[in-house]
């Protein structure tokens, strides 16, 4: 990806190995590079907990394990695995065809104005997917984009900038986010990777603008996420709304975590946030392409809602739904192969 300031380089894909399967494994301690002190590290006032996340409900598992499409899903991903380039090769074939789809008459024009709000010069937004802010022609511009799945729909959007940080609190205000999904870490080393947007300590309060964020209480638990739970309220309006936000400090930008249950709890509390209370999740990280796009790709996927077809027809076939909708989602083939494993574990089936 490129950042408008300077470049950054990424490992080309056509260079990369063929992955190996991702382990099953509970916790996953492992983070992103060191942060820049005090950004990510534990906030004076948050609470360490030894219990997860939330567990994946098994009320909440919309298909059987015995389903047909499970099976089926399971024998595809075998063969691929048999295959010395298989799944790579699958990848490749998808993201070959999803690219040449791109009708460049859908993206977004680059005017001063919306290129200053892009973190990163090539990751830009379709105009009859983006999310539009309320405030007229010409100053409604966030690079964020409402996705729909096969029965739910997800706002995801790049990690807000310093001065993009007004415009996404306006954003999940307007669209009554209940919670928010962060699948990224503040700093990666030296590199930064997204602006520090709320408040990080219990009873801190912070004004964006016309809005102002306070954290009620955060918490960490054993998995190494963040979890707080804000009260945003609007300068001018009586009511102010609950909001939880999640960070999950320890996937990688261009990779895959090393453990899956930690993903498939997140995307299951997200689901109750939803179901709960209503409105859209923001899912972002820092291009809100990669892990963002594998990320609801997972959540669509155990939840059986995978397009219809040939099991080898899928998997690609969602996320060419979701790169139809937000360029460049799910990245590498090690975060195509997430997909894929994800299913796997949600039903206990051993690869």
């Amino acid at each position: 990806m490129k950042r408008l300031a300077r470049a950054a380089s990424a490992t080309p894909l056509a260079a990369a190995k063929p992955p190996r399967p991702l382990e099953y494994s509970s916790a996953s301690s492992q983070g992103d590079s060191p942060p820049s002190p005090g950004d990510d590290a534990v906030a004076p006032g948050v609470s360490v907990a030894s219990s997860a996340l939330g567990a994946a409900s098994a009320s909440a598992t919309a298909v059987s394990v015995a389903a047909p499409w499970v099976a089926e899903l399971h024998k595809h991903f075998t063969e691929l695995q048999q295959q010395k380039r298989g799944l790579y090769e699958e990848f490749l074939e998808m993201q070959s065809k999803s690219n040449a789809r791109v009708d460049q008459s859908r993206v977004t024009q680059s005017p001063a104005i919306v290129q200053d709000k892009n973190r990163y010069s090539n990751v830009l937004t379709f105009n009859d997917t983006r999310v539009r802010l309320g405030r007229g022609a010409g100053n409604d511009y966030i690079n964020a984009s409402l996705v729909r799945g096969g029965r739910s729909s997800y706002i995801l959007a790049q990690a807000p900038l310093d001065h993009t940080i007004e415009d996404f609190w306006t954003m999940a205000w307007e669209q009554n986010v209940p919670i928010i999904v962060m699948l990224t870490s503040f700093w990666d080393g030296s590199t930064p990777k997204s602006s520090v947007y709320l408040p990080l300590r219990p009873g801190e309060a912070k004004v964006y603008g016309a809005f102002q964020v306070e954290c009620e209480s955060a918490h960490v638990d054993h998995e190494a996420m963040t979890r707080s739970v804000l009260r945003l309220s609007k300068r001018g309006v009586e009511a102010s709304r609950s909001i939880v936000h999640v960070r999950m400090d320890s996937w990688p930008d261009f990779g895959a975590v090393a453990g899956l249950r930690p993903v498939i709890a997140l995307v299951r509390e997200m689901q109750r946030e939803v179901a709960s209370k209503g409105g859209v999740p923001i899912v972002h990280c820092s291009a809100g392409i990669g892990r963002s796009g594998t990320f609801v790709a997972i959540a669509e996927a155990i939840d059986g809602q995978l397009p219809q077809g040939k099991a080898s027809e899928r998997v690609p076939a969602l996320v060419a739904k979701l790169r139809a909708q937000r360029m460049g989602c799910v990245q590498t083939v090690h975060q195509y192969q997430m997909i894929y494993e994800a299913v796997l574990c949600e039903f206990q089936i051993a690869s």
